[in-house]
Formats: C-alpha cells, structure tokens, sequence
C-alpha cells in the first residue's frame, strides 16, 4: 500500500481536534465529510458497525465514541438536534476498517494504524470470538 500523501494526510489532520487535557479526537460528521460520505444516514450505518467492532475488541465504546449531541438551526427558523460523535483515533481507524470502499481512502487505514495513542491497547484475548480485532 502506497503511504498516505500530504494531501490526504492533511486532510485528515486538519479536522483533529484537542481537548484541554491534551488528548486528541475527531467529530464524526467532519470525518465523514472528509471520507466523501455525503450523506450522514449513510454515514451512521458505519459508526455503528465500527462500534460493534470496538465492543468486539473489548474496547469500552463509550470511550472510543463519545456521543454528543449539537443544534443546527433550520433554514426557516427553529432548530434540529444532531447526534454527533468525538471519535479516538480508533475509533476512526475502525470506522475506516468497516466503511464503504468505493468512498473512502484506503491510505487513511494505514495512516491511523501506525500512531501510537491505541497501539496499547490491549490485544484479543486468545478464547476471544472472532471480529473486529486487529
């Protein structure tokens, strides 16, 4: 696999976030935006199976997925309340894992694999099910 041109990588480091302990973390709906999702009920159907695969890896999802929840006002007035995600860089790594591939970039795998914030954690267990380990 090629590495992750500047472009790409860009991309991907311009919508990380940080927060004031220091740790790092991407909102959901950026991330699928630079994905090319275009739209976020395709887009959902993803974070859910990612969050599967997180709970498969014995991962605390809660942890990986924080939801949060914004307001987006209306064109007409009002507003809407919007489910939303603070994502670890994990957790995107696995939503790249289980997402669309004729939509995704395949070098964000590479790229999330090799940083070192989640290659502690731990490993599946050796009588562990099958799915969604690295």
């Amino acid at each position: 696999m090629q590495a992750l041109n500047a472009q790409e990588y860009n991309r991907f480091e311009k919508i990380k976030r940080t927060r004031d302990d220091g740790s790092s973390y991407w909102l959901a709906r950026e991330l699928a935006s630079v994905l090319d999702y275009a739209e976020w009920r395709n887009f959902s159907k993803v974070v859910d199976k990612a969050m599967i695969a997180c709970n498969n890896a014995g991962q605390e999802v809660e942890e990986c997925f924080v939801e949060v929840n914004k307001t987006s006002k209306m064109p007409h007035g009002g507003t809407k309340s919007m489910v939303d995600y603070e994502l670890s860089r994990y957790a995107c790594y696995l939503i790249v894992q289980n997402g669309d591939p004729s939509v995704m970039f395949p070098d964000y795998v590479s790229y999330v694999f090799k940083q070192p914030d989640w290659q502690s954690l731990p490993k599946k267990p050796m009588n562990a099910p099958i799915g969604g380990y690295l």
